[in-house]
């Protein structure tokens, strides 16, 4: 770390029992640091388990343990980028890129035709099929926390484009022929 002129600090008296530990830290949005990833050297375990190995020498060598967490728990690792981008994961990252909300039953069999062009395409993609009115519907539709949605009512079956929202709030016409290349530009650059 000194070699590489990463900032460190020491702090004795810690809980590593096991021998010397490297943990990295994380600020979250609170401003609080969390501990994300740890590397740590084990002098005790290779003795207690009687691990050993045949060195180049050919003499029988006693190893050193490492316990490594890289990502910490897998749960832990996703419930610190949750708290980090406050739920709104990048486009990248997100379990849903849109949701499409039919206004009623008549509008499901083209709805379900364009969720499939999109799936096709490797994009991940809802159809909310829940009851009740469209308000409430996209009210509950927040919930999943997809990067945008769509309406899909008679319009725009009849124009093949919707108003597309994203999740930051902003909406925009567009040609459902350009859905999936758009999404696709908005994922490339929420990687940068």
């Amino acid at each position: 770390m000194r070699s590489r002129q990463l900032p460190f600090f020491e702090a004795k008296g810690e809980a590593a029992f096991y021998g010397p530990k490297i943990d990295v830290q994380m600020k979250m949005g609170s401003g609080q640091e969390e501990s994300v990833a740890s590397v740590q050297l084990d002098f005790n375990s290779a003795k207690k388990f009687d691990l050993s190995f045949i060195a180049s020498s050919g003499e029988k060598v006693q190893p050193w343990v490492i316990h490594r967490a890289p990502l910490g728990s897998h749960e832990r690792f996703v419930a610190l980028l949750l708290e980090y981008f406050d739920g709104q994961l990048p486009a990248w990252l997100c379990p849903l890129h849109l949701q499409i909300l039919p206004v009623d039953e008549s509008h499901k069999e083209f709805a379900q035709v364009l969720v499939q062009q999109l799936l096709n395409e490797g994009l991940r993609v809802r159809m909310d099929l829940s009851q009740g009115s469209l308000a409430k519907r996209l009210h509950f539709s927040h919930r999943y926390r997809s990067y945008a949605s769509v309406v899909v009512g008679d319009l725009e079956v009849k124009s093949k484009s919707g108003s597309l929202q994203l999740r930051q709030g902003q909406k925009q016409r567009i040609e459902f022929s350009k859905l999936a290349s758009f999404l696709k530009d908005e994922i490339i650059k929420s990687k940068n």
